[in-house]
């Protein structure tokens, strides 16, 4: 392992380095730090909220790094060497996994093959360290080819959709194009004859039926042009034979289980709905 020396010396004095703050409540071994001097433990606390970059260039470890983390934060729910959690502070983790590099999250490093595996293999005995098994569940949208055979097919409920979704997924701008402003019309109709997705008394809706009020609301028909609405109703339709829109779609959050992954498959799926896909599963 690469050893540095840095100026001024990170953490002197200290037995250990706890990034983000003092992990009083919860925190989770990132792994030791790289520099001249005695070995510490570094540490990323999890009291609060954080927003992380980790950088690097290609095979410099962002992955695994991401890696050691939700290890980290699924072993919670048991005793572990890797994490450091009161009761009820453990965490459920989501995983929006654009390239499905971590459908392997569930290989036990015992099985691992290549010389990186060995290489932590020879780690965790000189740190006397245990793997903590990770037990994940893998999910791939509707209609896409799932990148591993224990994947389950999800859908989006539209009513998790906001405006802004709805214009992302169609490329028009909802606040200063027509056909945006359009869309957002017809979202409005739709909320005022559905309910919004803060109200209890929320009912289920089709992509048919934003198609049905561009048809025979006399409103946006005396609004809007022919051409206008025609375009949305175009794109709209091509929406509807998608399978991956389902009104019947069940709640999410009853996924979300504390010391539980959740990998979201979306390697395999067109660029304009994987922005649409993280902001549905956050709703």
């Amino acid at each position: 392992m690469p050893v540095y020396k840095v100026q001024p010396p990170i953490g002197r004095g200290a037995k250990s380095i706890t990034l983000g703050g003092n992990g009083a409540k919860s925190k989770t071994l990132l792994g030791r730090l790289s520099e001249l001097g005695p070995q510490r433990e570094v540490w990323l606390d999890l009291d609060g909220e954080h927003v992380i970059a980790i950088v690097g260039k290609r095979g410099s470890g962002k992955t695994h790094t991401l890696g050691v983390v939700v290890e980290g934060l699924s072993s919670a729910s048991r005793e572990s060497q890797l994490s450091r959690m009161d009761f009820g502070w453990r965490h459920a983790v989501v995983i929006f996994d654009t390239l499905n590099l971590f459908q392997w999250v569930d290989l036990p490093l015992s099985e691992a093959k290549g010389p990186q595996a060995e290489r932590q293999r020879k780690l965790l005995a000189q740190w006397r360290l245990q793997p903590a098994p990770i037990e994940p569940t893998f999910w791939h949208p509707v209609g896409s080819e799932p990148a591993t055979s224990k994947s389950s097919p999800f859908s989006i409920n539209p009513v998790d959709m906001d405006a802004q979704d709805w214009g992302r997924l169609l490329d028009v701008d909802i606040a200063a194009e027509p056909m945006g402003q359009l869309l957002n019309d017809v979202y409005a109709q739709v909320q005022r004859r559905h309910g919004t997705r803060a109200s209890s008394a929320t009912q289920p809706y089709t992509v048919d039926d934003l198609i049905s009020i561009l048809r025979s609301d006399s409103a946006i028909q005396a609004d809007y042009s022919p051409e206008t609405i025609r375009g949305i109703r175009q794109r709209l339709s091509a929406l509807s034979r998608s399978p991956l829109f389902d009104s019947k779609q069940p709640d999410w959050k009853a996924a979300l289980k504390p010391g539980h992954v959740a990998v979201f498959l979306l390697g395999r799926v067109p660029e304009d709905l994987r922005s649409v896909l993280v902001f549905s599963r956050n709703t």
